[in-house]
């Protein structure tokens, strides 16, 4: 059985979960924390059973682990406020698909990463029976939304960035080659009028 860390004492999930609800407003956001290991080792099984290249431990240390922290701190902040600032997962998830991008990852894989994370996350809540709010799973939801969105975004513009410098070292390749038919093109008919 895996245990859970509350302060400074190991427990189960179950038991962790029950104390961090005594303190925490949002029963998701609890859950995320108690079951952050979990979510990541699944999530992280998931990717790797599709992904290609194989990623390292260091390059799948910055989606999900940091998408998971910044989403219960949204959880966190929408219990306070009606307000969500999604700034901090907008530029870690355009981070990490500017990382997949140059993995070699397909855009497909980057959305896949974050549906992985919300299957996860429900099947763990349906086999801890957990009591989460349709309110924390919209908000979970929305924060998805956003982090998919920017990761795309900047795996497209890393992409498009790739196609421009292609295009503009094939470009510089032509050039030269025209370059030099000009210069010796004229040489060559020199040589020709002069043989006559």
């Amino acid at each position: 059985m895996r245990l859970a860390r509350v302060g400074n004492v190991q427990v189960s999930p179950s038991v962790a979960f029950a104390c961090l609800l005594a303190h925490v407003p949002s029963v998701l956001a609890a859950f995320l924390e108690v079951h952050r290991d979990a979510i990541i080792a699944r999530a992280r099984t998931r990717v790797e059973s599709r992904a290609r290249p194989r990623r390292t431990d260091l390059e799948m240390a910055h989606g999900v682990p940091v998408f998971l922290e910044q989403a219960g701190d949204a959880l966190r902040l929408s219990k306070s406020s009606e307000l969500l600032d999604h700034e901090q997962i907008d530029k870690s998830a355009a981070r990490h698909g500017r990382e997949l991008h140059r993995m070699g990852l397909t855009v497909a894989q980057v959305v896949q990463e974050y549906g992985d994370v919300c299957q996860v996350v429900t099947e763990l809540a349906i086999e801890h029976a957990a009591p989460i709010s349709l309110k924390d799973f919209g908000t979970l939801s929305l924060c998805l939304d956003d982090a998919i969105a920017s990761a795309v975004t900047a795996y497209s513009h890393a992409s498009e960035r790739a196609i421009a410098d292609q295009d503009s070292e094939r470009m510089s390749g032509l050039a030269h080659g025209l370059r030099g038919l000009l210069t010796t093109g004229p040489l060559a008919s020199e040589s020709e009028s002069m043989k006559t």
